[in-house]
């Protein structure tokens, strides 16, 4: 040993394992030792070796390693592949903080000093590791969650089509986004209404992001001009009558050729978004649609189907659409794919259109929102409360 470089002497880590290594070939026993370990207690009588792994490798050996150590390493490595797997759902803030931690102890274990030795980081860590395992595990069969009080839908597109197509009774559906949360937020009897309906569809990324950070079930947004266009397969399906409500008359009508022509259904009336409301319902009522698509813009078409669904109780499906009418005439582009796989088609639309920067301010407040009021509104509002009864 006082051959070898003096700098290398000098860290005592390197010394304790080749010390270790002298005391195996003293042995004569290398293939139970490296299999086996030479034991704690020997180890200890000449040293004590301040880094983990290679502790538990001299102590315990080979199979010591892989028995007692090597399964944190296996549940760590398999709790991270179910999540990546399972991005959508799993990737919440509550699982990401239990891997960043368990993942955080594990390396700090290699570089310290006999750190997975202490029963005092051992049985809160097989605790935390077990928490993980639970909720990596737990599958996500909540129907609904709730987000500051909305009450949203949680089971996909294609469940939500599969159901529409079973049901023969009403049903209003709505999309919860960061700018109807935001205008909605404090409008109680709006949120008690929107809480009433079955579908309240999470149309926008904001929506899904603040599931996640409350560790929610919503894994997908579904936007409404994708679910609209589904609607309609359904509707040539089923031959059900479509009703269109809302937009220019140039919009709506060339939306009502579109829409005709891609999916043979029929449409049985429309009326533009200038005329008066009274005017409009009673088009509505002597059409006699099965589906009704309203795009007056937020509020004012929630308020028109919440205010009349007594009303309307015979049309099967309605639906406010917003500016979805301009996206399928063709009269307005949506975002490139690049921008919709990143969730920044609110940002396309912003850039493209300047007057939505006042209109998007919302979102800075639905963020403030999420961030400190989330759970405390969801946990006390009488919507979360109503929604525990049903």
């Amino acid at each position: 040993m006082l051959k070898k470089n003096k700098s290398i002497l000098v860290n005592a880590r390197y010394l304790e394992k080749e010390i270790t290594k002298r005391i195996i070939d003293l042995n004569n026993n290398q293939t139970n030792d490296r299999l086996l370990g030479i034991g704690y207690t020997r180890i200890i009588r000449v040293h004590n070796i301040e880094q983990d792994y290679i502790m538990q490798y001299y102590t315990m050996g080979i199979i010591g390693l892989i028995v007692i150590i090597g399964v944190y390493i296996v549940l760590y490595l398999y709790l991270c592949v179910k999540t990546m797997l399972n991005f959508d759902v799993k990737f919440t803030y509550k699982n990401m903080m239990l891997l960043l931690s368990i993942g955080l102890v594990l390396t700090i274990a290699y570089f310290s000093g006999n750190l997975l030795n202490s029963i005092s980081v051992i049985i809160p860590f097989n605790f935390v590791i077990g928490i993980a395992f639970v909720e990596i595990n737990e599958s996500n069969n909540k129907y609904t969650d709730m987000i500051l009080g909305f009450k949203t839908y949680t089971q996909g597109k294609e469940t939500l089509l599969k159901q529409l197509e079973k049901e023969d009774k009403q049903n209003i559906i709505i999309n919860i986004n960061p700018l109807i949360v935001s205008n909605y937020y404090n409008k109680e009897e709006y949120v008690k209404e929107f809480n009433i309906q079955k579908y309240n569809i999470p149309d926008g990324f904001g929506i899904v992001l603040a599931s996640k950070i409350k560790n929610g079930s919503i894994a997908k947004q579904i936007p409404g001009v994708e679910l609209m266009e589904d609607i309609c397969k359904l509707s040539s399906k089923k031959e059900f009558g479509v009703y269109l409500y809302g937009a220019k008359k140039e919009v709506i009508q060339k939306a009502k050729e579109n829409l005709e022509k891609k999916y043979h259904v029929s449409i049985v009336g429309m009326i533009d978004g200038y005329v008066k409301n009274d005017i409009a319902l009673k088009d509505i009522l002597k059409s006699k649609p099965d589906v009704l698509f309203v795009a007056l813009g937020s509020p004012k078409q929630e308020e028109f189907i919440i205010n009349n669904k007594e009303k309307l109780k015979d049309i099967k499906i309605i639906m406010p659409v917003g500016g979805s009418f301009d996206v399928i005439s063709g009269y307005v582009k949506r975002a490139p794919k690049f921008f919709i796989k990143l969730h920044l088609e609110w940002l396309y639309r912003m850039l493209k259109e300047p007057k939505r920067i006042k209109q998007n301010m919302g979102i800075i407040r639905f963020l403030w929102l999420v961030i400190f009021k989330n759970n405390w509104y969801n946990e006390n509002s009488e919507g979360a409360n109503n929604d525990k009864n049903n």
